[in-house]
């Protein structure tokens, strides 16, 4: 409760200083109004009685705060001259206002017009806003706020190509990044040095990292069903994959010992031990000057008429099917657990990670230095990527068509993983493509399959649950042996 109530008191105080102020003149609700007539409007005695009337009682009190200053500072919105750090910084305890601002900052470089955010209020309170894209549900239906935020979500611009090229060229170049990698210096010397400095914060760039378990002695195993899905020791991370309105199955992903695993599939057959694993990320697919991905799906369906051995995924890709076993240590396990929920380097730049770090920035760099040249893991960026889907493919058949078609993902996608297992005769792949194409993959894809003799199953996947922020420290026991204890999972299937 303590901390609850100093967080607001954080919000309040930043949001204070733009509605415990002078009212504003008419001159300024005229800039923010765009023509949308409140009725009995009139200045109050300060900001925030006058903006009252701009935003519905309905919303959520914290939210109608933080809208409100929002709306104040908008009546005198300007790309800041600070480092945009230090104002990141400064709004960081009231979230709703600083991602407004700072999408808004975006539309002030861009040089386009933003929403209307007064009318988009207003046609909401009316009932007059469509949904777009979104799903209509009875909680969007029910709450004017959520219709707002849908809505404020399909006009923010996509992603800018300034943070796509600054993730992009640190994937290229392979070098560790433990700040944001464009300096203060360099954006005080530089309008468009801060212009990359802003995307790299406004588009949360972060540095993550793909594990390959085998090479610390450990073995993934993928299970898809709607058993045991209570989390456990060795449960990695799991997703709904359908409908959400059925009772729709639930992809799993294990991580534990090798006979540890034997076990398992001796309780639960239909668990898959996997055999080789990559991820990539294709942020070269982005098309700044249409602001949308290129995605081809011929590709991928020519890519099923294709064949691909595992010994070609291997190098082009490479990661080995068989690679040379390293014992890992506990700041060694931390750093694999960082990077496997990604640490956004505005954050690692403002000291955030410290306390969860094994020693300074500078041991940071060094252990990530050696887990990347020991092939333990794939170094990888990432920036915030919206009006992209996930969807999952079980893919089933001969393998060298399963793996051919498994390789046009990880090549022509904005973002995909794939686990073979079985020899490679069966292949999970988790994809995030543009909203746009779904309908098109989740038809063309099957109707190809079926002259490559492949069984394709293809659900979009949400409900996300993540265990990963501890867990190789939660498995690497004192001695440096690997937690083989599966009972939490065997209690699970035995019940």
């Amino acid at each position: 409760k303590k901390l609850f109530e100093e967080k607001i008191y954080a919000e309040r105080n930043i949001v204070n200083e733009y509605l415990e102020t002078k009212p504003p003149k008419w001159s300024n609700l005229e800039i923010i109004s765009n023509d949308v007539i409140i009725p009995n409007l009139k200045i109050g005695a300060t900001m925030r009685e006058t903006l009252e009337q701009f935003v519905p009682l309905s919303f959520p009190e914290e939210i109608r705060y933080q809208l409100m200053a929002f709306l104040s500072w908008l009546m005198k919105a300007r790309i800041p001259n600070e480092d945009p750090l230090d104002f990141i910084f400064q709004l960081q305890s009231a979230p709703l206002f600083r991602f407004l601002v700072f999408e808004h900052i975006k539309y002030l470089l861009e040089g386009i017009d933003p929403p209307q955010y007064v009318r988009i209020i207003n046609m909401a309170e009316k009932g007059q806003l469509s949904s777009g894209i979104q799903p209509v549900t009875e909680e969007t239906e029910k709450n004017v706020w959520n219709a707002i935020w849908f809505e404020l979500q399909e006009k923010f611009p996509g992603p800018q190509d300034k943070a796509n090229d600054i993730a992009r060229r640190l994937n290229q170049t392979g070098e560790i990044a433990t700040s944001i990698p464009i300096s203060k210096k360099e954006a005080r010397a530089s309008r468009s040095a801060w212009v990359d400095r802003f995307s790299s914060i406004l588009h949360s760039l972060a540095i993550g990292g793909h594990v390959q378990n085998k090479t610390i002695g450990l073995q993934d195993a993928g299970y898809v069903g709607s058993a045991h899905r209570w989390p456990h020791q060795h449960l990695s991370w799991s997703a709904r994959l359908g409908n959400p309105y059925v009772k729709a199955p639930y992809i799993q992903v294990m991580v534990m010992p090798p006979s540890a695993v034997e076990r398992a599939i001796r309780a639960r057959p239909n668990l898959s031990p996997i055999d080789w694993s990559a991820s990539a990320l294709n942020f070269g697919l982005f098309n700044s000057c249409a602001n949308n991905w290129n995605l081809r799906i011929s590709l991928m369906t020519k890519a099923m008429l294709g064949k691909r051995t595992l010994r070609q995924l291997e190098n082009e890709f490479d990661v080995k099917l068989k690679s040379p076993v390293s014992s890992i240590n506990s700041d060694e396990a931390k750093v694999l657990d960082l990077l496997t929920v990604r640490m956004y380097l505005s954050g690692l730049e403002l000291g955030r990670y410290k306390p969860y770090l094994p020693g300074t920035i500078e041991d940071l760099r060094t252990l990530i230095e050696s887990l990347r040249d020991r092939r333990i893991v794939n170094i990888q960026y990432f920036y915030r990527l919206s009006g992209l889907a996930s969807l999952c493919l079980i893919v089933k058949g001969p393998e060298l068509y399963v793996q051919s078609l498994s390789r046009s993902f990880l090549k022509h996608t904005p973002s995909a993983t794939v686990r073979l297992a079985d020899g490679g005769k069966t292949s999970y792949i988790m994809t995030r493509v543009p909203e746009d194409k779904v309908y098109d993959i989740l038809t063309e894809i099957p109707k190809q399959a079926k002259e490559s003799d492949l069984t394709i199953t293809i659900k979009r996947a949400d409900a996300y649950a993540g265990y990963t922020h501890n867990l190789y420290s939660r498995l690497l026991k004192s001695d440096g042996t690997w937690d083989d204890d599966i009972s939490g999972l065997l209690s699970q299937i035995r019940s």
